[in-house]
């Protein structure tokens, strides 16, 4: 099973759900006040990026519930399959992303080529 531990440098981003805020109430002895709660997403899945321009990425479905280590692993799988592959296979490997991930996906693929171009 990889792991963080198998590559010298790694970037990890978590995909999460939309922060949402929450109305909030607090009783005291004044009277009740009421007060907004930035609440932040859950997270539903990971974008690693092992190498300039070499991805992974893991996504749950609404019914799975977030497992940091599996995300992680099932990431550094995909990764290591494109790392495998030809620029132009790895181009059309990219494009079986979900479309939910792709902005998030397309950003961590820029910050991949400025921080893993060493």
């Amino acid at each position: 099973m990889l792991s963080l531990k198998d590559f010298p440098k790694v970037l990890l981003e978590y995909v999460r759900t939309p922060d949402y805020l929450d109305a909030r109430v607090r009783i005291t002895p004044l009277g009740a006040t009421s007060y907004l709660v930035n609440v932040p997403g859950k997270r539903i899945g990971v974008i690693v990026a092992t190498e300039e321009g070499v991805l992974g990425w893991s996504l749950c479905c609404k019914r799975d519930v977030f497992d940091k280590k599996l995300g992680i692993h099932i990431a550094l799988n995909r990764a290591s399959i494109a790392k495998s592959l030809s620029k132009k296979d790895r181009e059309s490997y990219y494009e079986m992303v979900p479309q939910s991930i792709k902005l998030q996906f397309d950003y961590m693929l820029e910050r991949s080529s400025n921080q893993l171009s060493c």
